[in-house]
């Protein structure tokens, strides 16, 4: 229970029940520190074998299964119905799957150019839309007329 107190103008106050609080528990050693016979060794993760693989791994299986009635293999039915998804229903997040799976990942991509890779991968966009720069040299071996 709590105990009233009065203060100066005659008023109770209230105070606070004063509670056993139990002793924090420091860590053993120093779990951060070199030398930490539990730390992670240098290159290895908390989970060296990584996620289980099994439905992936039959995902792969079902995928790789050749459809009886098209003859087609069911990553290819797979890759039609986006295509078709993408086309037919203007379905722009089946269109970014498509992209994603061909291109990989844009951004990622790019960020792991170097400067002259991106540069060159840029001029190689500029060209591929506007056909030979002009200065150029075309494939025939021909100077681009300006």
């Amino acid at each position: 229970m709590a105990k009233a107190a009065k203060n100066g103008n005659g008023k109770k106050k209230h105070v606070k029940p004063t509670f056993k609080t139990t002793q924090k528990k420091e860590p053993r050693g120093k779990p951060f520190e070199p030398g930490n016979r539990y730390g992670f060794k240098p290159g290895a993760s908390g989970n060296p074998g990584g996620r289980p693989k099994l439905i992936s791994g039959a995902y792969k299986l079902w995928l790789e299964q050749i459809d009886d009635e098209t003859g087609l293999t069911h990553a290819q039915l797979v890759a039609q119905a986006q295509g078709q998804r993408a086309i037919i229903a203007y379905d722009t997040t089946a269109a970014k799957e498509l992209r994603q799976a061909t291109e990989g990942d844009t951004l990622k991509v790019f960020a792991e150019m170097s400067d002259d890779e991106l540069d060159k991968f840029i001029s190689e966009r500029i060209t591929d839309v506007q056909g030979t720069p002009s200065g150029g040299v075309d494939d025939s071996g021909a100077t681009a007329q300006t």
